[in-house]
């Protein structure tokens, strides 16, 4: 029986306030020409696995990463989309209610990856912390969730087995499959409904009902 309820944050809980994504305008800025996969992986490892003083550090450690010179021209442009975007972004309209009905029945977390000011400042400024008994961002733990020592740790936070807890997010890889070889129960949020993959849910009243199930 599921016990908690472990939440991705970007498209899942939250929609992005820039499109295209911050990431894949992160890598057209740097200019860097390899498989955007790869190009998230050593992004995210860079800037989002310890805290920095300022943006302008961590996209500087972000630059040197892809032997990128930090220009101040460069960086202003990374610094200015980054930010632009932790001012946009909104949850979903679904997704304040939920987490209201959820956090009744079960004990809910978040769990992703993020520098130490984007996300944060967030959950802050939507009073969303209140509705989870455990938050888990990478740059205080040093993992990315693509490394499954990140979900064991989140699984001790919670008090409970792995599969007491069923991870939602909407990236197949990071979220589902690392949840499920940590031994949690895991479920795609596929909001536009586009990909072929069983278990998935588009919306949170959907989820609400799936969770019943497992």
């Amino acid at each position: 029986m599921v016990k908690a309820i472990a939440f991705d944050f970007w498209g899942t809980l939250m929609q992005q306030g820039v499109k295209p994504s911050p990431l894949r305008q992160a890598q057209q800025i740097l200019r860097v020409k390899i498989p955007f996969a790869s190009f998230v992986l050593l992004f995210e490892q860079a800037f989002m696995t310890r805290s920095f003083n300022d943006l302008y550090e961590g996209f500087s450690n972000v630059c040197k990463a892809f032997n990128k010179t930090a220009r101040k021209q460069l960086l202003d442009k990374l610094v200015g989309m980054w930010n632009k975007n932790t001012l946009l972004a909104k949850p979903f309209p679904d997704v304040v209610q939920a987490l209201q009905d959820l956090s009744k029945d079960y004990d809910l977390a978040l769990i992703t990856n993020t520098d130490n000011f984007s996300v944060p400042s967030i959950v802050q400024k939507y009073d969303l912390a209140k509705y989870f008994k455990t938050i888990i961002y990478s740059f205080e733990t040093g993992f990315l969730k693509a490394n499954k020592e990140i979900f064991s740790l989140l699984v001790k936070k919670l008090g409970l087995k792995p599969e007491q807890v069923l991870m939602v997010g909407d990236t197949i890889q990071s979220d589902v499959n690392i949840a499920l070889q940590a031994g949690l129960k895991a479920v795609l949020m596929d909001r536009k409904n586009l990909r072929d993959y069983k278990p998935k849910v588009t919306n949170m009243q959907e989820l609400q009902e799936f969770v019943k199930t497992v």
